[in-house]
This record gives structure tokens, C-alpha cells and sequence, in this order.
């Protein structure tokens, strides 16, 4: 929000970030700083971080749209951008492995990932920034690891840790101090421009 609007951080709210971030950092280390030093990033794992810069320009622009663009048809004018983008991609892994075999499990899987965690999330994290704006809305995000953790614990048999519990309650903390601005949608709104003689 800094670089594209020139935005300065309330005090608040960039303690609430730092503080998130420093939990999502914590489970991502598994309580042990030292860890973050040892990472090796792949491929995979560069992709994923160049989609949180393009989230986060998505999230932008959630704010800028036009009042005659809805929300329903950014979303979709969205999708259909990317569905241009990695339709190179899915011909090459077509062409290079050749097409999926596809049952009725992976019928649902997708039908499940293309309503609930796309589209209808989409929809709602549209209306939370709409309604609280980009910075406090986009905070939220670190709660991700947090669910993938107790999702992973409930359906996947895994762990919880200790570290886990620490990285919740920083990212919670970090999530409480960015709602505190007494007016959040000035996190929607651009930087105040000089007014211009006539």
C-alpha cells in the first residue's frame, strides 16, 4: 500500500503487521529462528511467493475498480485473465504427460475447490475489503498457515506444537492491533492530493 499509493503505516497498524508476520515466520521455522536461515526455496516454492505479490495487487485494485464494474464481474474479468495466463502451462503438461485420467473423486475435488475455497471465498474476502479496505482485509491473510495447521491436524492426522500456539497467537495479536485504526477505511483510500488552481 506504501509503494502503490504512498500510504504511510499508522503505528498500530504496522506493529500489527510486523507482529503477524513474525507469527506466520515462527511457524514457518518451527520455533527455531534458526531454521529460516537453512531454507531452500525451489521453483514451486518462487511461484508461490511471486502469487502472494500479485494477491496483494489484487487486493489493491479490489479498492480501485470502477463503480460501474461489480464485484461478480471483476472476479470473473480476474478469472478469465488468469485462465488466459496458465493455459500455456496446460497445454505444455498436456503435451508433455499427455491428459489426466479424471473420476468421479476428482470430479468432486475439483467442483469442490472451484465453489467454496475460489469463488465464494473470493466473494467474501471482496465484501471484507470493501467494507474494512486493503490493509486491515489483507492482514487476515496470515491466518493461513494458522488454518493449515488445524485442517491438517483434523484431517490429516498431523501434530499440533507448541510453536504452533505461539505463531496464533502472534498472528491473532497482529490481526487485533490492524482493526484497531479508529477509522478503517482510511486504508482504502488513496493519498490526499494538492488541489490544482482553476
Amino acid at each position: 500500500m506504501m509503494l502503490w499509493r504512498g500510504r504511510t503505516a499508522h503505528r498500530i497498524e504496522g506493529a500489527g503487521l510486523v507482529l503477524s508476520s513474525i507469527g506466520v515466520l515462527f511457524i514457518l521455522g518451527h520455533g527455531d529462528w534458526r531454521a529460516l536461515l537453512e531454507l531452500r526455496f525451489r521453483p514451486s516454492d518462487l511461484l508461490l511467493i511471486a502469487g502472494m505479490f500479485v494477491w496483494a495487487y489484487y487486493t489493491i485494485r479490489l479498492t480501485e475498480r470502477h463503480g460501474h464494474l461489480s464485484l461478480t464481474a471483476f472476479i470473473f474479468l480476474c478469472a478469465a485473465l488468469g485462465l488466459v495466463l496458465a493455459s500455456p502451462l496446460l497445454v505444455f503438461e498436456i503435451w508433455t504427460k499427455g491428459l489426466p485420467s479424471v473420476g468421479a473423486r476428482d470430479t468432486l475435488g475439483i467442483l469442490y475447490l472451484g465453489t467454496l475455497p475460489t469463488l465464494v471465498a473470493m466473494m467474501l474476502f471482496g465484501q471484507g475489503v470493501a467494507s474494512v479496505g486493503a490493509v486491515q482485509a489483507g492482514v487476515f491473510t496470515h491466518l493461513v498457515p494458522v488454518f493449515t495447521a488445524i485442517f491438517a491436524a483434523l484431517f490429516l492426522g498431523e501434530k499440533l506444537h507448541a510453536y504452533h500456539a505461539v505463531g496464533f497467537v502472534l498472528i491473532a495479536g497482529g490481526a487485533i492491533l490492524c482493526c484497531l485504526r479508529p477509522d478503517p477505511m482510511l486504508s482504502s483510500r488513496p493519498a490526499a492530493r494538492a488541489p490544482t488552481a482553476r
